[in-house]
This record gives structure tokens, sequence and C-alpha cells, in this order.
């Protein structure tokens, strides 16, 4: 684990390894928030890297939710998903993907398998830009928890 006042210290190179597993691997994001050193806490880095992503144009934030791990493989969660769950959950995640065009993106940390269940179903009722929007906020709720474990403050 590198501290926040390392990573200000480093180069371009380094600086975006080392930041490079936030957003899917996005190789884009780390160097935008690199110019914007040095940062004073880790909220502001985050707040850095989600303001890049979310002012980048439609096809960049869409190859950036393509890129997204799955975010229903139970990492995080409560509990671990029952057989029967997890069938539940693929089923929605397919017919989200039909529907929109891209993969579900959610955070599970914290989360039951209901809840999670709960807040797919609701937004398959959403329209494809407010999944967008949608998307990109759970990532950036990924990227905290993510950020969290590779930097101290």
């Amino acid at each position: 684990m590198i501290t926040l006042a390392q990573l200000n210290e480093l180069g371009l190179l380094r600086f975006t390894a080392a930041l490079l597993p936030l957003y899917g691997n996005a190789g884009w994001v780390p160097p935008l928030a690199y110019a914007q050193r040095p940062f004073l806490n880790l909220d502001h880095l985050h707040r850095t890297m989600a303001d890049i992503v979310v002012s980048a144009d439609p096809a960049t934030k869409e190859q950036m939710i393509h890129a997204q791990p799955d975010s229903l493989n139970g990492a995080g969660t409560t509990r671990p998903f029952t057989v029967e769950e997890r069938n539940q959950l693929r089923k929605i995640q397919a017919d989200y993907l039909a529907k929109f065009g891209f993969p579900l993106v959610i955070s599970a940390a914290g989360e039951t398998p209901e809840t999670l269940f709960e807040a797919v179903t609701a937004r398959l009722a959403n329209t494809r830009e407010q999944e967008v929007t949608n998307s990109l906020d759970e990532a950036a709720k990924i990227a905290r928890f993510h950020l969290r474990s590779l930097v101290q403050e």
C-alpha cells in the first residue's frame, strides 16, 4: 500500500500504474488526474477521478462502463448468494444488457442479495441515459472502495 503523500510524488507512469485498477483499468483516467496533483486527501483524489469520468465524451463513458468487472460476483455483499439468487440476478443482468446495450454496474459492498435484486429490478425501468449516469455513479462507488485498499491517507 502506498501513502497519499508518496502517490503525490510519483511520476506519471508510476502514478498511473498505482491507480490503474480503478475504473475497470481505464488507463486514461489516472493521467488526467495526475495533472491535478497534489491531492489533499483521498476524497479529493476520488472526486477528481470521478469528475474526469463524468466529463468524458459519451463513447469513452460507454467504453469505461463495458470495462467494469462483473458487479454481481458476490464480492462485498453481506452474505454469499444462494444458487437461486445467483440465477435470478444473472437473468436480470441479461435483461439489463439486452435493454441498455452495456453490462450492469452496481456496487455490491455492504448490500444483501435482496437489496441488490431490488435495486437492479428498479433500474430496469430507467432510460438508457439514466443508466449511463447510474453506471458511472456506481463505478465511482466501486472505485472509492478500491482506492481505500490501494492508498493510505
